[in-house]
């Protein structure tokens, strides 16, 4: 004989579904994912597809990766030429968004702008907050100071007071290196020389490159500075900063980058912004296709 199946409530099997869909996220509290009209997630990639503008945080006062000339209202540079090109080879405008090194990283994560490409350096601390794409430069990093200054390296600058860009990496790197240097952080790299020059500090501690750029400043302007240092101050990469889980612009980067590197667009744009500097293009990794 068979045995008879007991008779299930309604809202015994509207409860034990809800409870089976749980298990699997349907019935979470979390609010489901975003989806485009198209069915497919609207990530930050789709959505600067759609809109056909990225937005590019960009450095204004660091030459020569951002900088605005005197007389001028729009920035130039290095990092500048390259934002151009991730616009023009993504087929989207291009919307630059000033920021600086203390805020950048924050423009990032909030969602002010899409992409960062500001002299940002990739450390393994940031790397914890952002992601990143590879490496399309690495620069020195110096010390500039008056011409016949006692300071030659970073181990002169104890009990000193040597200024730094505010939420910089050399702003923590001079920690590490001399512990006993005074550290004067400054908004701008441009608030950097002028506290050089009003005797503020004897130096100034950055990459070769921004330093390059205000001792050409300095220079315009009838002051006499020179770099120096080479102790501890190996090359340190620079990459376009992108928000965490953005892993198809990432790839979308990584693609514009190599591409450049390929078709000698990136090595035109590198002779010329650090071909008084550097003799030879940063050899920017390019995988296979």
């Amino acid at each position: 004989m068979n045995q008879a199946i007991p008779k299930i409530s309604r809202t015994a099997m509207i409860l034990a579904a809800c409870l089976s869909l749980t298990l699997l996220g349907a019935c979470s509290k979390n609010e489901p994912a975003k989806v485009s009209q198209a069915g497919q997630p609207d990530t930050t990639l789709a959505s600067i597809q759609k809109k056909g503008v990225i937005t590019v945080g960009v450095k204004a006062d660091t030459p020569p990766y951002g900088f605005v000339p005197q007389g001028q209202s729009q920035p130039v540079g290095f990092d500048i030429d390259i934002a151009h090109q991730i616009a023009s080879r993504m087929k989207v405008k291009l919307n630059m968004v000033i920021v600086t090194s203390a805020n950048r990283i924050a423009n990032l994560k909030t969602r002010k702008v899409d992409i960062l490409v500001s002299s940002l350096v990739h450390t393994r601390e940031r790397d914890k907050a952002i992601d990143y794409s590879v490496t399309y430069f690495a620069d020195s990093q110096k010390i500039l100071v008056p011409r016949g200054s006692p300071i030659t390296s970073v181990a002169d600058l104890s009990g000193k007071t040597v200024a730094v860009g505010q939420g910089s990496i050399q702003e923590q790197m001079i920690k590490v290196l001399n512990p006993q240097a005074k550290i004067l952080s400054m908004a701008k790299w441009s608030d950097t020389l002028q506290a050089l020059t009003a005797k503020q500090a004897v130096a100034i501690f950055s990459a070769a490159g921004v330093l390059g750029g205000l001792q050409k400043t300095a220079n315009k302007a009838g002051m006499d500075l020179v770099m120096v240092g080479k102790d501890g101050l190996n090359p340190i990469p620079y990459a376009v900063g992108i928000r965490q889980g953005d892993a198809d612009l990432r790839d979308e980067i990584n693609r514009v980058l190599m591409d450049m590197v390929e078709d000698g667009t990136y090595a035109k744009i590198f002779t010329k912004w650090w071909g008084e500097i550097y003799s030879q293009p940063y050899q920017v990794e390019v995988w296979p296709k």
